[in-house]
């Protein structure tokens, strides 16, 4: 550990070295910015490799990976400037920049966070996001800010990529700091990808105006950030709370933005470059899309709550449910609750099975639901027991109780077999007390063993 430490901050001093020389002598040097400039770019991948706090290895693998196609573009473009090679060569190295951006996107975010598989909606989201800032840059950073394109078109392509790229990998980054708890490693991290985002779009500018001079001190900013990046992953990872990967206001703002900036290129078409059509596209087709799942995903939020309140034999409430409705009932003192218990149904569902014994449950709901008023709540407990909170008074409870019984006098007719089966109900007046159940309860296991059908306590 202290052996990292003592490179970490030698190789830190050696750049800051590297940044002072370049600060007062300009020109470019071969052993300086040739050889001593990707040299320090080396030791941080090779930095990279001895880190041991990256817990996922994909977040590793990915992050070495880009480190090396930035290296390589490095390399390859200082060969191009001190041997004169020709510009296929510099479009090559732009080419290994490129690589380098996807490799961050995926292993930024996981490096800042632990290792969470994203959902399809998380992924989504986080794409929106992208999409739209994108949107946002093409608009109104890149042709303002790097002037019009040069009718060349490889320089046009790389001119309109590295921007956006940086506004992605900068969203993504944000993003997944946000989600995290913000803590010395993360700050230490997205501050190298603010510093190396914001030395792209200056050397982009210095490049646009014809005033970038290679080994130039700007040069150095890139390695400032990738070093700040490499330092802030080699610090002790904490373990984190699991939250939102993209924080839903930034996924309103940017679905704002782009249907903004969508009416803003109607209104004047030849204000804004063609191009910003295609991620302000993306970004309302993505938000659309998202839409639809949101949609879909509260209706079956919503098919779950009402089956969890369901008996789901029946189609009449569950006890739950029934439970919930006595709780929040206002009707204390002007309603009555009664408890039904299926007489004869045992022997049923010995005799004829357990087919017969729910087809026959069905039944019985559908008889007492024709005759039970809509303002009363009708239940199926479990079993053969059914339960009612009947809005009315005790007097009135019992001639209900009694319509109840009569629906089940005549048999049914289930599988081409004639079954009859009886009922045994307990009413009691809904008092509030805590013992409810238990007096209805009482009631009707009474009419069970009396046989009086009906039993009403006062």
């Amino acid at each position: 550990m202290r052996t990292n430490r003592r490179v970490e901050v030698a190789l830190t001093a050696l750049l800051f070295l590297h940044a002072t020389y370049k600060f007062f002598i300009t020109d470019a040097s071969l052993v300086v910015d040739l050889i001593g400039y990707n040299a320090i770019a080396l030791a941080i991948g090779l930095l990279l490799i001895h880190n041991r706090q990256v817990i996922d290895r994909t977040a590793l693998t990915a992050l070495l990976l880009g480190f090396s196609f930035w290296l390589f573009g490095s390399l390859l473009a200082s060969f191009a400037f001190f041997f004169d090679f020709n510009r296929a060569w510099f479009s090559a190295a732009n080419f290994l920049y490129l690589c380098f951006y996807p490799c961050l996107v995926i292993g930024l975010p996981r490096s800042i966070r632990l290792p969470k598989k994203l959902s399809s909606t998380e992924f989504l989201d986080a794409a929106i996001v992208t999409a739209g800032l994108s949107s946002i840059g093409a608009a109104l950073l890149i042709e303002p800010f790097f002037g019009k394109s040069s009718g060349d078109s490889v320089a046009t392509f790389f001119a309109i990529f590295f921007p956006i790229a940086d506004l992605i990998l900068l969203t993504i980054g944000t993003s997944s700091l946000l989600a995290a708890s913000i803590n010395k490693r993360s700050i230490t991290i997205i501050s190298g990808l603010v510093l190396f985002v914001i030395n792209d779009f200056s050397f982009l500018w210095e490049l646009s105006h014809k005033r970038y001079q290679f080994g130039s001190i700007i040069d150095d900013g890139w390695l400032f950030g990738l070093l700040l990046i490499t330092l802030g992953i080699a610090q002790r990872q904490e373990k984190l709370m699991a939250s939102e990967v993209v924080p839903p206001i930034l996924i309103t703002f940017a679905i704002f933005s782009a249907a903004t900036l969508l009416v803003l290129v109607a209104l004047d078409s030849q204000r804004f470059p063609r191009f910003c059509i295609a991620p302000i596209g993306i970004t309302l087709l993505l938000g659309f899309l998202r839409m639809a799942i949101a949609l879909k995903s509260a209706e079956s939020a919503s098919v779950d709550r009402q089956l969890a309140r369901v008996d789901e034999l029946t189609g009449l409430a569950n006890r739950r449910e029934f439970i919930w409705q006595l709780q929040q009932s206002a009707r204390i003192g002007t309603s009555s609750i009664l408890l039904l218990d299926l007489d004869g149904f045992k022997e049923v569902n010995d005799q004829y099975g357990h087919e017969v014994g729910d087809e026959l449950l069905r039944a019985i709901a559908h008889r007492f639901l024709r005759i039970t008023p809509e303002s009363d709540c009708l239940a199926r407990l479990g079993g053969d027991e059914f339960a009612l909170l009947h809005s009315g008074e005790i007097s009135d409870a019992r001639e209900f109780a009694l319509a109840l019984r009569a629906t089940l006098s005549y048999p049914f007719e289930i599988q081409k077999q004639l079954i009859n089966v009886g009922v045994s109900i307990g009413v009691v007046s809904h008092n509030g007390g805590e013992d409810l159940l238990a007096r209805v309860d009482e009631a009707m296991y009474r009419a069970k063993r009396e046989g009086s059908g009906v039993e009403v306590m006062i």
